[in-house]
């Protein structure tokens, strides 16, 4: 089956985005899971149930460690579920998966630096004039994706997603706007019913952290749109694509026939 890979509009973008989601929701929900194990593990250990309360005194030394693995749990899961969602995208597009080396752990390992680094040049142009920040943040916002799908180094996903983004971080702007909106609404509904529900309050930490951590994955499967978009726009990814499956579907014809 010849399957025509095409560019997204606007709406189209945000609802493929948000079918990504919930069409993998369960493996998604058990990545988040995974995720968040050893950093319920050390909340436990040190006694802090709820980030929100962490207030920074003369007794930091646990709140940091909190702190900074709460980041770090952020931006692995934010690497795996984007290298998962960037392989149902393939697979749903009917394209085999990119089997050039890189195991998963070196790709969160690259993920998790690229974020830094991003991160890094964001808080800079945030201090400098904020307009900067946006741009630089929008700029490199598929640079993970690239990693993924075409395993470059940090430095070429890095110059590749500034390239591919040209011209069109107005449009990647809107649509990361129009689903923060949406995802913000989304998570205050929730909150406010588990809060409704969950009548223990020491729970309500780990619960939050949970919402966070199912919620946050939108903006990945959005951004994993977002990349195949810009391919397909700027260098007819979607021909490039046809005209493989047309040679598969040749060569397999023989091979079918006897």
């Amino acid at each position: 089956m010849i399957y025509e890979l095409r560019e997204y509009s606007f709406g189209e973008t945000i609802g493929k985005g948000f079918s990504l989601y919930f069409n993998n929701f369960i493996q998604i929900f058990v990545i988040s899971l995974l995720c968040q194990i050893p950093l319920f593990l050390l909340m436990n250990y040190f006694g802090i149930f709820d980030l929100e309360e962490i207030s920074f005194t003369f007794d930091t030394a646990r709140y940091l460690t909190v702190y900074f693995a709460n980041i770090i749990t952020k931006l692995v899961l934010s690497a795996w579920i984007t290298y998962f969602v960037s392989q149902k995208f393939l697979e749903d597009s009917s394209i085999v998966p990119n089997p050039r080396s890189g195991g998963l752990i070196l790709l969160l390992i690259k993920s998790i630096i690229i974020s830094i680094i991003v991160a890094f040049l964001t808080l800079l142009g945030v201090v400098a004039l904020i307009i900067p920040g946006i741009i630089i943040a929008i700029g490199y916002s598929i640079a993970i994706n690239i990693l993924v799908v075409e395993r470059k180094s940090i430095w070429q996903s890095m110059k590749r997603s500034w390239i591919l983004t040209r011209g069109d971080r107005g449009q990647i702007f809107g649509l990361l706007f129009v689903v923060g909106i949406i995802v913000g609404v989304f998570g205050f509904v929730l909150k406010m019913l588990v809060l409704y529900l969950v009548k223990d309050i020491q729970w309500m930490g780990y619960l939050n952290m949970m919402l966070s951590a199912l919620i946050e994955p939108i903006n990945s499967c959005l951004t994993v749109v977002i990349y195949f978009n810009m391919r397909i726009k700027k260098e007819g990814f979607n021909i490039e694509h046809l005209t493989g499956q047309f040679s598969l579907a040749k060569e397999a014809g023989p091979t079918m026939e006897g």
